[in-house]
């Protein structure tokens, strides 16, 4: 996933924070989390891929 990308995600995922937020249905909850949980989840592979980048320079 590009930065680009990964930045709506974020913004969708803000949205619908939001929209729980004001609204307070389980569909929303269930929104939110769902996004939540595809940004944990790049964020922790965006994450590992620059510590394994940064493993294999330090062995250079």
């Amino acid at each position: 996933m590009d930065l680009t990308k990964y930045a709506e995600l974020i913004q969708e995922m803000r949205a619908a924070q939001s929209l729980y937020f004001s609204v307070r249905s389980k569909f929303n909850l269930d929104n939110a989390k769902k996004l939540e949980r595809l940004v944990d989840k790049e964020t922790k592979h965006i994450l590992s891929k620059q510590k394994s980048i940064t493993n294999q320079l330090s062995f250079e």
